[in-house]
């Protein structure tokens, strides 16, 4: 597991399956605690060396991702920022911010810009990322963007991103996706990615 994530972080070895099945017991004792204690847990989770911790940590806020309240993206942004890689990052966007956001929409424009202006790659990401799941709720303009404003990045993470948006947003709408790759100028990996399933 160390190795897979480049021996950046340290691992207990417990499978994702036998993991969860560990954590139910705690599950349900945290989720009788209020929002400043389950926050204080997560906190404390995150803060752990093994990754496992972290893990635990996004199981049980994204399950609640709907409930959350307003103002919490500046914990979310705490999550992305510390500790960050991939596995964790990618996770609590899609998962978390995602559906937080589609109950705060009025959020999403002021908080991604601040996020795409940051010059963090993951918050960067993260502002790319977080309508993964939207399908035809997705704001094509916001998402299109953000990629224009990524697309001389000569950074690995954020071409990836940029492609596997397009590439999921092309299930919706593949012409659209289609003639906006073929009409700009996108690192190779990126337009590689956006039309992966495309003849």
């Amino acid at each position: 597991m160390a190795r897979y994530m480049r021996d950046q972080f340290h691992f207990f070895g417990i499978a994702a399956t036998q993991r969860r099945n560990l954590q139910r017991e705690d599950k349900r004792a945290y989720a009788r605690l209020d929002r400043l204690e389950k926050d204080q847990v997560l906190g404390e989770l995150w803060q752990q060396p093994h990754r496992e911790c972290q893990y635990a940590a996004m199981d049980w806020l994204v399950a609640e991702a709907k409930k959350l309240p307003l103002g919490y993206h500046e914990q979310f942004e705490r999550l992305i920022t510390v500790k960050s890689w991939w596995d964790t990052v990618d996770y609590i966007v899609v998962k978390g911010c995602g559906p937080y956001f589609s109950q705060h929409p009025e959020l999403i424009e002021w908080i991604t810009k601040q996020w795409m202006d940051s010059g963090n790659i993951w918050l960067q990401r993260s502002a790319i990322l977080f309508q993964l799941n939207y399908k035809s709720k997705t704001n094509v303009p916001l998402l299109h963007e953000y990629i224009l404003k990524l697309k001389d990045s000569k950074e690995f993470f954020l071409q990836k991103a940029m492609g596997w948006a397009l590439r999921q947003y092309a299930k919706t709408d593949p012409m659209g996706v289609r003639l906006f790759v073929d009409s700009h100028s996108l690192p190779s990996l990126t337009r590689r990615e956006a039309l992966k399933h495309f003849n």
